[in-house]
This record gives structure tokens, sequence and C-alpha cells, in this order.
């Protein structure tokens, strides 16, 4: 599964080889732009979804997620128990979150192009994938939630709550 409009036709077409690797059928999530899935779906890729009302549903029936910004979707990926791949991630929290789930094997963080299909072979068939699957279900059993725990494997600290966070969300 591949999701983030962002830059899209570059990560599922000829400058990005998920389509081209034999270990993978792409499935394309990317919100509400008719336009681009008819694209995505003229040039080969044949399921191209624009809004998914049944995201777990959609990861459930696929093998691997491959992401460029570390969010929402990783954490949904994560529950699903389903590997995640960082790839072509955006500046700024796309390479930072991308880094930070690399150094805790949640995710694997493909730089170079040439380690796609390797990377997606290993999760998809080895210990990889199985490792990953397992330390992200732990993820969603462990209290307080996943982001404190996503810190702990790397041995980061998160700081501390400020006032206003403290009011929004109540006494940590």
């Amino acid at each position: 599964m591949i999701s983030n409009a962002v830059k899209i036709r570059n990560r599922v077409g000829p400058k990005w080889s998920v389509a081209t690797e034999p270990v993978a059928v792409p499935v394309v999530v990317f919100g509400r732009n008719q336009a681009l899935a008819d694209e995505l779906r003229r040039d080969g890729i044949e399921h191209a979804f624009g809004w998914v009302d049944d995201m777990p549903g959609l990861m459930h029936a696929c093998d691997v997620l491959i992401q460029n910004a570390g969010g929402l979707t990783s954490l949904e990926a994560f529950a699903a128990g389903l590997p995640v791949v960082s790839y072509r991630c955006i500046p700024g929290h796309g390479q930072t979150n991308a880094a930070a789930l690399d150094e805790a094997g949640l995710a694997a963080w493909i730089r170079d192009p040439a380690d796609l299909g390797p990377v997606l072979a290993e999760l998809l068939h080895g210990a990889r994938g199985q490792a990953q699957r397992a330390a992200g279900l732990e993820l969603h059993r462990s209290v307080p939630g996943p982001i404190p725990a996503i810190a702990a494997r790397t041995g980061h600290q998160l700081p501390t709550a400020s006032p206003r966070w403290a009011v929004a969300h109540g006494p940590s």
C-alpha cells in the first residue's frame, strides 16, 4: 500500500520503481483526487483509490505500507501489524520521522531506490518483516500509547508537556 498524495505520480511511476518490482503490486491511497486516480489507472496502477472509508480493512488486505511522512498512516499500519517502509520522504518531519522509526526498528527507511526491491522482499518474506509486525502490534498494547513507546525504543525522552497541552489533555 502506498499512501500520501504529495507528488505521488513520482512515487508510483517510472521515477519510483515499486510498480516494476516483481515482489509488489501497488495499492495507492491518496484522498479525494479523482483525476489522479484516473491518471494512475491509465498508467497501469490498477489499485488506485481516492478516499477510503475502511482504511484498517484495506491495510489488512495489504502486505506492507510504503509512506513518505511517518505520521498517522504509519501508526494505523503498526496497529494492523503491517510492516512499514519510509521512502522518498518529504523534508522536515518526513525525514525526521523516518529516522526515528528506523532507529526504533519499526520501519525500514530506504534512501537508495536500488534497495526498494530487496527490502520489500525482506519485509514480505523474512525475519525483518516478522519483527516489524510484532513491534508495531506491541506499540498498541503499551501504555500510555505508541508515541512514548517509540521514544523509549530509541532511548530518547519526550519533552515535558507544556501547560497548554496539560490543560487541553488533562494532567499526565
